[in-house]
């Protein structure tokens, strides 16, 4: 790469003279604390050199928490769903349905989590619509964290009352933020041992895809009564193919539509 192709911050560390080589960080910090106590040193250039300090701590953390969760992902366990969910609503008829249980992925994540210097944590709040919005935020121990939010209704299946639906919610979207910022991949927990990844009978039908996630829209905006329907008026094809491929997907969905009852 020629100097005049670098990109600015490159560019402008070139012109300072201080980063020919990328010093270790804290030759860096003793350089930017040599610089502070001279009194002939250039205010704008001390400044930018602090930025530039700044930017090479925090490329280097996320570079770091990237290896890290490389690393980590192959150590990751699959989770068995063990949770099982089963009721009769007036809308939706029987429920039925495998999850995954907190408890479970807590426990079989954080030593690995912990082995490669990352924390997870969360941050709550509740709507006065009965929404619960949960963010997972994980940290890794070289400065780096991201984060994924999920949103979703109380559960109040069951008849819970106000505080137990929160309590259920907050767990549900615990569980999914979880799931999802470290990609852990679930199983059946009735699938003799193959890891959830059986054969589907037959082919997907056409659209199939873009109807399943109408369907999972229309459950999160419009509750069971909609969902259903739109399943009424949906094609055989589609309907046959989820209930026999992906009868735990169904099951997860119609829940989450009976939250919104």
């Amino acid at each position: 790469m020629s100097e005049k192709s670098k990109a600015p911050d490159d560019a402008e560390e070139m012109e300072m003279g201080v980063v020919q080589t990328m010093p270790r960080p804290g030759d860096e910090l003793s350089l930017v604390a040599r610089m502070a106590t001279d009194p002939n040193v250039d205010v704008d250039k001390l400044e930018r050199l602090i930025a530039m300090h700044e930017r090479a701590l925090d490329r280097r953390a996320k570079e770091a928490y990237a290896a890290a969760y490389v690393a980590m992902q192959g150590e990751l366990p699959h989770i068995d769903k063990r949770g099982h969910v089963r009721y009769n609503s007036s809308k939706a008829g029987t429920v039925d349905y495998r999850h995954t249980k907190l408890e479970d992925i807590q426990s079989a994540v954080r030593p690995v989590l912990r082995k490669h210097g990352f924390a997870l944590r969360f941050e709550q709040d509740f709507s006065e619509r009965g929404q619960v919005k949960v963010k997972a935020i994980l940290s890794h121990e070289a400065g780096h964290s991201e984060s994924t939010t999920f949103v979703g209704p109380s559960d109040p299946s069951g008849s819970k009352n106000d505080i137990q639906a929160l309590g259920s919610g907050q767990k549900y979207a615990m569980r999914y933020a979880t799931v999802a910022i470290l990609a852990i991949e679930e199983r059946g927990a009735d699938d003799d041992g193959r890891g959830g990844k059986q054969e589907p009978e037959g082919e997907k039908p056409e659209g199939y895809d873009g109807w399943l996630a109408d369907m999972d829209s229309l459950a999160d905006a419009g509750g069971t009564e909609a969902l259903m329907a739109a399943w009424n008026q949906s094609t055989k094809e589609n309907r046959l193919w989820l209930t026999k491929n992906s009868p735990d997907t169904w099951g997860d969905i119609k829940a989450k539509a009976a939250r919104l009852a």
